[in-house]
């Protein structure tokens, strides 16, 4: 006997209507014995027409109380992803997960990560690596380039993570995971490359390898190193407005080279 026999054998059973199975895989269905509507579902599941002296009114039915069916049926089919156990929601056969997947990448089973494979790298792949180069992280990233992981709900940088497991704790709070090869924008997470420094020793390494976006390689700078040095020299023969509007940036920025606050690296 199939489901949709069995739901009909169980609906006989009680003397209502079987219920029909919704994309939802769910339907409720009522019956009180009473006049159905034209689509086969009772017009009042708890009251029945009553007459009276004074006309027609809504009354409970005490002497016959109103059944009702929750029937909750699993869709018939699952997505054919093998180990998915989803139900299928489209003509694909697929879930609504997988169907996403292909849509967006071409391929049901792309644009996710196994479950565990992150923990596995870092236990795995990370601890056995020898050499002096990088060791890129394969899998998700900040919007600066640092390797990211999701640990208590929460995302965590990946190299302190791996500088915790090398070295111990930080010393303080305040201490950073820095990269002796300057590239931690990249991704790197190697051991051998990772140690704990101030914020001011991990800013000294930053100017050394040229990673700091500071001055003409801070992608939003609109002065170059020859601009900068032309405001300082104006700076005593016009005001700062009009050097503002020479340089066509705001009177606040002259006012911050001038006076050694920005751009302090090109004096």
């Amino acid at each position: 006997m199939n489901l949709d026999d069995a739901i009909r054998q169980a609906c006989d059973t009680v003397g209502i209507i079987p219920p029909k199975i919704t994309k939802y895989g769910k339907w409720v269905q009522t019956d009180t014995r009473s006049g159905k509507n034209g689509k086969g579902c009772c017009r009042s599941p708890n009251r029945v027409q009553k007459a009276n002296g004074r006309g027609a009114t809504n009354t409970p039915d005490r002497s016959n109380q109103a059944r009702t069916l929750e029937v909750r049926v699993a869709d018939k089919s699952v997505c054919k992803i093998d180990g998915c156990g989803k139900p299928a929601r489209n003509s694909r056969g697929w879930c609504a997960g997988h169907y996403d997947r292909w849509r967006i990448h071409g391929d049901p089973l792309a644009g996710r990560t196994p479950r565990g494979a992150l923990s596995r790298w870092l236990k795995d792949v990370v601890p056995s690596h020898r050499g002096d180069e990088c060791l890129i992280w394969p899998f998700s990233r900040f919007p600066n380039g640092y390797a990211k992981i999701r640990q208590q709900g929460t995302s965590a940088l990946v190299h302190r993570v791996v500088c915790e497991t090398v070295h111990g704790p930080a010393p303080t709070a305040k201490h950073e995971a820095a990269h002796s090869c300057g590239n931690g924008h990249l991704g790197c997470v190697s051991p051998h490359h990772l140690s704990w420094k101030t914020p001011i020793e991990n800013a000294a390494d930053k100017l050394n390898h040229g990673t700091n976006p500071n001055g003409e390689n801070n992608g939003q700078s609109k002065l170059t190193a020859e601009n900068v040095s032309s405001i300082r020299q104006l700076a005593g023969i016009l005001a700062q407005r009009k050097i503002a509007e020479r340089f066509g940036v705001s009177q606040s920025a002259v006012s911050l080279i001038v006076s050694g606050r920005n751009w302090r690296h090109s004096e």
